[in-house]
């Protein structure tokens, strides 16, 4: 049976001996049972294939450096990693099967990356125009506030209400209140930002006879956020793709012809927090912004004593690019020629919004502090948004010829002629 001792051969006849052979590779051949990896018999026609997964967690990490004195919980976050390849001859008959050779090869991630911010916001009663318990960082010195039309002095530093812009007062519930004791770094923000991807990578080798094919195509996927300081998650999202395809084949001993073509594809796209929401500048009444959802959300705020308040601007970036190359190679003795042709054509998509929602900056940065003077009905709002949306192309084509003679054992003479014509 399958499970005998091995037979005798030095005590057997010739035909006993082809016959045991015979009757040991029916056993072993293709009747048999189906195996993987490193079981089968006929290293020709193994498939291979391997799986891996990777954990991490942030339980065993050390606590944030604690601003002010106070204890911060430590951001939770755990990061996975997996992935299984196979490669081997096609799943076909023997015939077909004969000269190929597949690999398919997945990667994937989930996880999120730890984060930190922090800075000064304004205080309740700052918010409300009270500044007379504000000092000047480090000492105890009131700081002074004036008025940027008389230059006099604000009594007791607190801004009458009929002088606060309505604006700012709307602009206020964005801007999140202190959350460390103190007046300097009162504000710190720990989370995570999720990224996630997937890979996938094939390929295909066949030969027959003298022709010989491959194929690959390469597909990777992307996505995750951009954390802004106030807990603003911008979504960020891309993938690539990258294929060939050629042919090579063999005329004669001497003589070589090779045809390729590759594409290749690369996409990324910002969408901010706010896009697509309500328009929040014009319910503010700010005029001259963006009118496309894309663009809606509150402007961008710049101030020099307290954390500003941004978003990311709505971007998208497209890159493709397409390769189609082909030669013909010939040799005799210790002579060769070479001559080829390649064409490139290159397509650029780009969508650009700067300051799409205004940017809102005080009167005079250099005598008044600046969160004050935003909220005086002198803060003003630049609006100018810049969009820029524009698609690019540019094909190119070269033709190529070499000529490798070589005259003795060392000295080589070689002639070349190139040719190329590009239009944008």
């Amino acid at each position: 049976g399958g499970g005998g001792a091995r037979p005798d051969f030095a005590n057997m006849s010739p035909e006993e001996r082809q016959k045991a052979i015979a009757q040991m590779r029916a056993r072993r051949g293709a009747g048999g049972p189906a195996v993987f990896g490193n079981n089968t018999t006929n290293r020709r026609q193994q498939y291979r294939g391997s799986a891996f997964w990777s954990f991490s967690d942030s339980a065993l990490d050390a606590s944030p450096f604690a601003l002010n004195g106070a204890s911060i919980p430590n951001p939770h976050y755990t990061n996975s990693g997996y992935g299984a390849s196979i490669g081997g001859p096609l799943p076909l008959p023997a015939k077909l099967a004969s000269g190929s050779f597949f690999f398919i090869n997945y990667t994937g991630n989930r996880g999120a990356n730890p984060y930190s911010s922090f800075g000064i916001v304004p205080t309740a009663a700052q918010r409300g125009g009270d500044f007379s318990s504000t000092f000047v960082p480090g000492t105890q010195t009131p700081v002074s506030l004036f008025d940027p039309t008389t230059k006099l002095p604000i009594p007791a530093n607190i801004l009458p209400a009929s002088e606060i812009s309505s604006i700012a007062t709307g602009l206020l519930p964005f801007i999140p209140l202190p959350n460390q004791p103190g007046a300097t770094q009162n504000y710190r923000l720990l989370s995570t930002t999720p990224q996630d991807t997937d890979a996938l990578n094939t390929r295909l080798n066949k030969s027959v006879r003298t022709n010989r094919f491959d194929f690959s195509l390469n597909y990777q996927r992307r996505s995750g956020y951009t954390l802004q300081p106030f807990d603003f998650k911008d979504l960020t999202s891309g993938y690539g793709i990258n294929s060939s395809i050629g042919y090579n084949r063999t005329i004669s001993p001497h003589m070589v012809i090779n045809f390729s073509s590759r594409l290749n594809l690369n996409r990324n796209e910002t969408t901010p927090y706010f896009a697509n929401g309500a328009d929040i500048a014009g319910e503010l009444g700010i005029q001259g912004l963006s009118q496309t959802p894309l663009n809606y959300g509150p402007p961008n705020l710049n101030f020099t004593n307290f954390m500003g308040l941004s978003d990311s601007s709505p971007s998208l970036r497209r890159v493709e690019t397409l390769v189609q190359s082909g030669g013909l190679r010939y040799t005799r003795g210790k002579h060769a020629f070479y001559m080829g042709f390649d064409y490139t054509r290159n397509i650029w998509d780009l969508l650009l919004e700067q300051n799409a929602r205004g940017t809102l900056f005080s009167a005079d940065r250099r005598r008044h502090p600046s969160a004050p003077t935003a909220m005086r009905r002198r803060g003003r709002v630049s609006t100018s948004p810049t969009s820029c949306w524009a698609r690019c192309s540019r094909p190119r084509c070269a033709l190529a010829a070499m000529t490798h003679i070589r005259v003795r054992t060392r000295p080589t003479a070689i002639f070349r002629t190139n040719g190329a014509y590009a239009r944008t």
